[in-house]
């Protein structure tokens, strides 16, 4: 019954389009069909408790995508899912926030590569079907405070603010870091990128041309080569790097600006603080930046922020970087001795800098900095700091 009233829908559908656009050609592709029918079907305000349908969204899959695509989403749907049962079958409030979440990551999906769409589109709603299926097993302990606490009602964030020329922030104590985890697969791309499935709050509507639109699916591709370095190269672990799940920020501006990188704090009415999340705010400015360009700069800001992460919250002896170019709050280096002008900054800018310059030379790019030769004192004293602290890059 729910597949014949489907198809009579998407009937519908087709034939309001073809009225209301006489001279215009019927759509006849997945990529125009299916946003055509989700949106009809105002699938975006389904709540968990009522199901999808899945039954017919099944029949256009199979009507305009290949099996090599479907069979390629089914099987990462299986994979995500394996990932994430347990929590499911325990935690009502998790399985909710799962589906929100998932349900807007596909409905969100844009590209204008067919199979790729199909791939994503299949993965994502076969997973959706899984979570709305999954039951609960133990009700005895579920955890009723929400999964966006409300213990941080009252705090206040500290932000520190970056781009190539300019950044500032605050200090913090550093927590311990739990163990890394086993690689899993990264949602509705298909690529195997680490111990994690991070998505990223990304304001696609800014995105209006097909320039633009690939510009934001080179954005998110080059923040995963950066995290998969990081990862690799054991800097970051997949816990580390899931607490960062949604908290990446793709913002857009119409100014001709440089790439501008924001990581956050929270203060907390405890005393204790955490890491809201990094805001990366891109120029749309014509014309847009080359990928390669682009992946170089996203590279550096990500790392540069993810270095005050490390600083704050991971390494227990900055103190003993601090002193490299600094006398408490006085700065008793020479200019040659910082890689870039605003790591003249402060402590914490020089820090984050640094880190971020040399993890460019682990990954053999071109790290030259703005001012001193590379037998510099103050660069060499603050290489081999993080040579020291990363000591098992050196086994």
């Amino acid at each position: 019954m729910i597949q014949k009233l489907f198809i009579l829908s998407a009937s519908l559908i087709i034939l309001n389009f073809s009225s209301s656009n006489a001279e215009s050609p019927l759509p006849d592709n997945i990529l125009e069909i299916q946003p055509l029918i989700e949106q009809s079907l105002d699938l975006k305000n389904y709540p968990l408790g009522r199901n999808l349908p899945y039954s017919s969204l099944d029949k256009v899959f199979n009507k305009y995508c290949s099996v090599k695509s479907i069979e390629e989403g089914l099987a990462e749907s299986e994979q995500k899912y394996s990932l994430i049962k347990d929590e499911l079958s325990t935690n009502s409030q998790a399985r909710l926030l799962f589906f929100k979440r998932y349900k807007k990551i596909i409905l969100d999906i844009k590209t204008q590569e067919s199979e790729m769409f199909c791939k994503q589109k299949v993965m994502g709603y076969s997973l959706l079907k899984k979570i709305q299926h999954e039951k609960i097993h133990n009700t005895t302990k579920i955890n009723k405070q929400p999964l966006s606490t409300k213990a941080n009602q009252n705090t206040k964030t500290q932000q520190i603010k970056s781009t190539t020329n300019q950044a500032t922030s605050p200090s913090l104590p550093s927590t311990d870091i739990s163990k890394e985890k086993k690689v899993e697969t990264r949602l509705f791309t298909g690529k195997k990128v680490g111990p994690r499935d991070l998505t990223f709050d990304h304001d696609k509507e800014s995105l209006k041309s097909p320039s633009e639109i690939k510009l934001g699916e080179n954005i998110e591709q080059s923040i995963y080569k950066t995290l998969d370095l990081l990862l690799s190269k054991q800097l970051l672990n997949g816990d580390e790097i899931k607490l960062f799940n949604q908290k990446i920020k793709i913002h857009y501006t119409t100014k001709c600006q440089p790439l501008r990188g924001n990581f956050q704090l929270i203060n907390n009415d405890d005393g204790s603080r955490s890491p809201k999340g990094i805001e990366l705010l891109v120029s749309l400015c014509k014309p847009l930046p080359e990928v390669k360009s682009l992946e170089r700069q996203l590279q550096h800001i990500l790392t540069h922020e993810l270095g005050h992460y490390i600083y704050f919250f991971r390494d227990k002896t900055t103190e003993k970087f601090n002193t490299i170019c600094r006398n408490d709050k006085q700065n008793t280096c020479a200019k040659g001795d910082f890689y870039s002008n605003y790591s003249q900054e402060n402590k914490e800018e020089d820090y984050a800098e640094s880190f971020a310059f040399w993890v460019s030379q682990l990954d053999n790019k071109n790290s030259e900095k703005e001012h001193g030769p590379a037998q510099s004192q103050g660069i060499m004293q603050k290489e081999q700091y993080f040579n020291t602290l990363y000591k098992h890059l050196n086994n």
